[in-house]
C-alpha cells in the first residue's frame, strides 16, 4: 500500500515537472502580422521625429513572409522567417532616395543593421522588441492597428 501511494505521488510530481519544463522551455511565436510597427528606439537611442525626419520609421509584416517599411529616408522590402520566437530577415532592399540629412542616413544604417542582426522577437502587448543572439535589444517598436496607420504613399511591391 505504501508503495502505491509513493508511486502515485511520484507520478504526479513527474507530470507537474514535465508540464513546467514544457511551459517554460518552449518559446511562443509573437504575432507579427496584425499591426504596423513604428520604430521607437534603435539600440538604446530614441528616434526623435521632431528633427528632419519626414515620418517615423515604420514597417509591416505581410502574409507569405514579406516585410515592407520606411527607414526614415528610404522604403525597404524583403522577406523574413519565423520559427517560434526566432525571427530572421533576408537582406533588405531599399529605394534610392537622396537623404540630404546626415542624421537620417545614420538612422537608416542603424535600422537596417538592427534587422540584419535580429535573431529573435519578443512581444508584450503593443510593444515588439528585436533581439540579437545574446538577447541584447536591437530595436523596440510600437504597434498601431493597420487601419489606423497606412504605410507611406510610395509603397514597394509586396
Amino acid at each position: 500500500m505504501t508503495h502505491c501511494i509513493l508511486s502515485r505521488h511520484t507520478s504526479i510530481l513527474c507530470i507537474i515537472a514535465t508540464w513546467f519544463v514544457i511551459a517554460t522551455g518552449c518559446a511562443t511565436a509573437p504575432e507579427l502580422l496584425e499591426d504596423t510597427w513604428e520604430i521607437a528606439t534603435v539600440g538604446n537611442q530614441r528616434i526623435d521625429t521632431t528633427t528632419s525626419l519626414p515620418k517615423r520609421p515604420m514597417f509591416r509584416f505581410f502574409e507569405e513572409s514579406k516585410v515592407q517599411g520606411f527607414t526614415g529616408c528610404n522604403m525597404f522590402f524583403g522577406t523574413f522567417t519565423q520559427r517560434e520566437d526566432t525571427v530572421q530577415f533576408s537582406p533588405l532592399m531599399t529605394s534610392k532616395m537622396a537623404c540630404t540629412d546626415r542624421e537620417n542616413v545614420i538612422l537608416e544604417e542603424r535600422v537596417l543593421n538592427a534587422f540584419r542582426n535580429t535573431f529573435r522577437a519578443r512581444r508584450s502587448g503593443q510593444t515588439l522588441e528585436f533581439l540579437d543572439n545574446r538577447d541584447t535589444v536591437l530595436m523596440t517598436c510600437v504597434g498601431i492597428p493597420n487601419e489606423e496607420q497606412p504605410m507611406p504613399a510610395q509603397e514597394l511591391p509586396r
